[in-house]
């Protein structure tokens, strides 16, 4: 057998392998191959031979990934999904995008503001199918297959690559028959002690933390009156009246313009977030990818519209 065979067949073994990993099932990979279930089987056991390690657990009842099954998955994944790429390009002579770009974003950001980019974006793009996933945990890109993911605040992962694309202020407000009720504080420290709605993601919520005149930074501790993971809730609590909340400005402020809530020290420099693009870190950066990203960058500006809109900047 010549060498081309070889690496014909190495490859064909790692793609039933990874439709396996995918489907977690060697019946369903079989019919997305259009292959025997036999056939499938007896390409993963090449490929656990050569590899010399099992890639996957197999029982009577189910079957799972070993943790060395896991992490060659996360990389082939990748592979593959970069080999299709590469033929789509080559096979449209580099007219457009095709293929399917893959976002993370997170929830209350996407529904409030990520629509008007992907439509504009799909309709510039009409040979590109968009995998959307909107939710507040922090998605694992490489091992997911994410081609790009938008972030909010502090990046944990020093794997990927970031584009920052605007500031986003704090704003702390509350109802305004909340404050008539509790008096409009003058000062960050006659916050103390006030009930607040704050996020359960960060390490110590009932602390705000800002910066005084000096610049130097300064904290100040509020009861917790609820606790939740998600923004939009806590807007909607502080909205019925049940406390003041710290929340990015993209959540509360068209609540601010129509005046269900009501700013409280503007003049405050409370710590300030970015919203950034994170890739993979990788060779090349897909043109879809980097297609989005200049989307994404002439759409949001350098100062985003809602705080624009606001008047506070």
């Amino acid at each position: 057998m010549c060498p081309g065979e070889n690496d014909l067949n190495r490859l064909e073994n790692i793609r039933c392998f990874v439709h396996v990993a995918e489907q977690n099932s060697v019946t369903r990979a079989a019919e997305q191959l259009s292959l025997a279930p036999s056939a499938v089987s007896r390409r993963l056991k090449e490929l656990e031979t050569r590899l010399g390690v099992q890639l996957v657990s197999r029982t009577t009842r189910r079957m799972s990934l070993t943790e060395e099954g896991q992490q060659f998955f996360r990389r082939c994944q990748r592979i593959l999904a970069d080999l299709e790429e590469a033929e789509a390009e080559i096979a449209d002579g580099g007219k457009g995008l095709r293929g399917q770009l893959r976002l993370a974003a997170p929830l209350s950001f996407g529904l409030a503001h990520l629509t008007p980019l992907v439509c504009s974006f799909a309709k510039s793009n009409p040979e590109l199918t968009l995998d959307i996933d909107l939710s507040d945990r922090l998605v694992d890109l490489v091992g997911e297959g994410f081609d790009v993911a938008l972030r909010i605040g502090t990046l944990r992962d020093s794997s990927l690559i970031a584009r920052k694309l605007c500031e986003m202020r704090m704003i702390a407000c509350a109802a305004p028959a909340f404050l008539d009720t509790h008096g409009r504080p003058e000062r960050p420290e006659e916050l103390r002690g006030m009930p607040a709605l704050c996020y359960a993601g960060s390490t110590r919520p009932d602390i705000w933390r800002y910066r005084d005149e000096d610049g130097n930074e300064q904290a100040v501790q509020l009861d917790v009156r609820l606790r939740a993971t998600n923004g939009d809730m806590l807007r909607d609590a502080a909205i019925a009246g049940l406390g003041v909340v710290l929340k990015p400005s993209f959540i509360v402020a068209r609540a601010i313009r129509a005046g269900a809530l009501e700013v409280i020290l503007p003049e405050t420099d409370w710590s300030g977030i970015a919203l950034q693009l994170v890739y993979p870190n990788t060779r090349h950066v897909a043109p879809k990818t980097r297609a989005f990203i200049e989307a994404a960058r002439g759409h949001f500006g350098a100062e985003p519209h809602w705080e624009r809109e606001l008047g506070l900047t």
